[in-house]
């Protein structure tokens, strides 16, 4: 019985024990929620005064707006209508009429301004041929449209293009304007500057006039920049230069076969340090009297006379000239030189030809593959 109550009585005290424990641990709990409670009751003084303070100033404000509504409405405007208002129908302003005249002026004045400015600072030649047909003193040849496909050669057997068949026609007008006393005849070919296009005229007026079974020879001598074998496509290992100072070189020497039929071509050859003395010297009108007696016609590819006087130089030897002038390129100052080489007969029978026109500005197209394929 004394075992049985010593462990009752432990059984109590342990259950006490943990009793205490958990009446401690709460205790410590309730403690710490205590300790807690002076913040908690700050943050919830600080939100209740802000929201008193807003609510207060929303009154007020809402106070403040039905106030000012209720003065508003009872406003009474102290006006009052003496007269009725009346328009005049006329307008003082803007002045319709005077406003149209300036307008009807300056629609008329402003184009022709324009126009007026852009040919006074204009000062190349245009697309149209008779604008350089008014300003020459000597005869027109022709025109020939712009090269856009990048060959030098636009003349063969066989093409039927429109730089083709401006070739031929400038071949035809050639025709008539050579002088008649004279067989054989030296065409010399050449432009006021650069880029003009005499050496493409050259090439292709030779090409054109062997396609009529006549034998033609094309002649460089544009010593100073010879471009015509690269036309042709043959080698620029010519020896004309060197015939012009050394005897011991033949007319045979010279002479170059081309892929056309009856077109022979004698290059330039390398470039001498006194083209001008060369030009001068006798060999130069044997060559050709030679070339007379072979050949049907004679090309000659030359200098620009506006850059080197070589080109005067072989007035003696030509029967006539083709001056190549260049759509948007040739400016007037370099007509009033042509006119004044014209004037001064430093070159013999001039013929103007107007190259690297807009085939479309010329209106081109009647006659164009004309009656088939027709090769001459």
């Amino acid at each position: 019985m004394r075992e049985n109550i010593i462990t009752s009585i432990a059984s109590v005290s342990n259950s006490l024990q943990i009793s205490k424990e958990d009446l401690e641990r709460r205790y410590g709990n309730v403690e710490s929620q205590r300790g807690n409670i002076p913040g908690q009751e700050r943050q919830y003084i600080e939100v209740a005064r802000n929201k008193q303070l807003k609510e207060s100033l929303y009154l007020f404000l809402y106070e403040k707006r039905e106030e000012n509504a209720l003065t508003l409405s009872s406003t009474i405007v102290p006006a009052k209508v003496i007269a009725v208002p009346q328009m005049n129908p006329t307008a003082t302003a803007p002045k319709l009429k005077i406003l149209g005249l300036i307008c009807l002026v300056l629609g008329c004045g402003f184009p022709f301004a324009i126009l007026y400015l852009f040919y006074m600072f204009n000062n190349r030649l245009e697309d149209d041929s008779k604008d350089l047909e008014r300003k020459i003193k000597m005869p027109f040849g022709g025109v020939l449209v712009q090269n856009h496909h990048g060959e030098h050669v636009a003349v063969r057997d066989g093409v039927n293009s429109v730089s083709a068949e401006l070739f031929r026609s400038l071949r035809t007008n050639i025709g008539f304007m050579v002088p008649t006393t004279q067989k054989n005849p030296v065409i010399l070919v050449t432009s006021s500057v650069n880029g003009e296009g005499k050496s493409y005229v050259a090439t292709n007026l030779a090409i054109s006039l062997s396609l009529l079974n006549k034998k033609v020879a094309l002649v460089g001598l544009d010593i100073r920049k010879p471009m015509l074998s690269q036309y042709l496509g043959l080698s620029s290992d010519g020896c004309l230069t060197s015939y012009l100072s050394d005897d011991s070189y033949s007319v045979d020497d010279l002479i170059l076969h081309t892929d056309f039929a009856n077109l022979d071509m004698l290059p330039s050859g390398i470039i001498p340090p006194n083209p001008n003395e060369l030009l001068q010297s006798e060999r130069l009108d044997q060559l050709f009297a030679e070339l007379r007696q072979r050949y049907d016609y004679v090309i000659i590819d030359s200098a620009p006379v506006a850059m080197v006087s070589d080109t005067f130089q072989l007035s003696r030897v030509a029967d006539m000239t083709i001056y190549v002038c260049r759509a948007r390129y040739t400016t007037f100052d370099l007509v009033d030189f042509l006119n004044q080489v014209h004037e001064q007969k430093r070159l013999p029978n001039i013929v103007t030809v107007l190259n690297g026109v807009n085939a479309k500005s010329i209106g081109y197209g009647y006659g164009y593959g004309y009656g088939g394929n027709n090769s001459k």
